[in-house]
């Protein structure tokens, strides 16, 4: 059993298994990882209960993957949560949907949420920050309605986003919608109130030049800056213009600043649309141009034939050079494939 996170275990069959058929991995040698996760009995040695599959991961737009079978199993301890399901498939952050339990129908949202939320604030610091789940991001299921599950009561993660879709989408429109703030600001003070704030996350910038990136600015950072910057800045009721990459995209202080200005202002709207597609225009002018390749002597590459294969830098042990005087080592296409090497057909 191969650690994954925390208690949590993926099957790895090693190689020497009469069960082995096929194998998938080098880590550790010829090893086959199985994908399925477990969990230890807490008393019995080399008891293993099945949770979940390694490939459930919810992997949020910024690329990073949320293991959600650890955040998951911590919350359904708190006897007053029937089942919970993170979400967040291809979203900026994720969220946590609750059953409640029957012993929870006499409480209402509010309460359940204030009784249950020591169980995710436990869960949040066992998780990565990026993995984390925020109060405004829990939303609450009746405890009339039954989470799907499968016959070893592992969760149906598919069909509950089907299903829930609606409820899924409602949590990240009220993120988006969210009360703007108050503050009012021009560029220059912007600046001064980004500074301030990546100050207060941890993060001191030395210039408004500063690449924010460079400087530790993580994708958890950039998350709680767009959250901060709706939470307490005006932005001319534009707010869906503010982007959930609004940090990364524009890079620094300076960028973030004159584009959050923009924001609030207006500005540019007229010309937007018309950028963008002239943009668009000039990407498909860059990459519509494909060089011609020919294979070497006219001679077509297929898998029939048995290739030369061209290792640059290779001490002449081959009896065969390429055309660049290269030595080259003869293989066959059907054991080996093309990646960072230069094949030539034998004659």
């Amino acid at each position: 059993m191969k650690p994954i996170d925390g208690e949590i275990c993926e099957c790895v069959v090693l190689d020497g298994h009469k069960g082995k058929m096929m194998s998938n991995s080098n880590d550790p040698p010829n090893s086959f990882h199985t994908k399925d996760l477990f969990i230890g009995h807490p008393t019995i040695p080399n008891a293993w209960k099945f949770v979940g599959r390694l490939d459930d991961r919810v992997t949020l737009t910024n690329g990073e993957k949320v293991l959600p079978l650890p955040i998951e199993g911590r919350i359904q301890q708190d006897p007053l949560v029937k089942e919970a399901v993170v979400f967040g498939i291809d979203r900026s952050v994720p969220g946590l949907l609750l059953f409640k339990a029957t012993a929870a129908a006499g409480l209402s949202n509010e309460e359940f949420l204030d009784r249950v939320w020591p169980a995710i604030e436990d869960a949040n610091r066992n998780a990565e920050g990026f993995s984390q789940i925020s109060r405004d991001m829990v939303a609450i299921i009746p405890e009339n309605i039954d989470c799907p599950t499968t016959d070893k009561s592992s969760i149906k993660r598919a069909q509950v986003y089907r299903d829930f879709a609606e409820v899924i989408d409602d949590a990240y429109t009220r993120l988006e919608n969210s009360k703007e703030g108050a503050l009012v600001l021009g560029i220059p003070e912007l600046r001064e109130w980004i500074l301030k704030s990546f100050r207060e996350m941890g993060i001191p910038l030395d210039r408004i030049s500063t690449d924010f990136f460079s400087a530790g600015v993580d994708s958890l950072k950039a998350i709680q800056m767009r959250a901060l910057i709706i939470k307490s800045l005006n932005l001319g009721g534009n707010v869906s213009r503010c982007g959930s990459m609004i940090v990364y995209d524009t890079g620094n202080t300076a960028k973030l600043a004159k584009a959050l200005f923009d924001i609030r202002t207006n500005a540019g709207v007229e010309n937007r649309g018309i950028n963008e597609v002239e943009g668009m225009r000039q990407l498909i002018g860059k990459y519509s141009k494909f060089e011609r390749r020919t294979a070497w002597n006219n001679v077509p590459v297929n898998e029939e034939r048995q290739l030369y294969v061209k290792y640059p830098g290779l001490e002449r042990r081959a009896a065969w050079k390429g055309p660049e005087n290269n030595v080259v080592v003869r293989f066959n296409l059907k054991l080996y494939d093309n990646r960072g090497l230069t094949f030539y057909p034998s004659s």
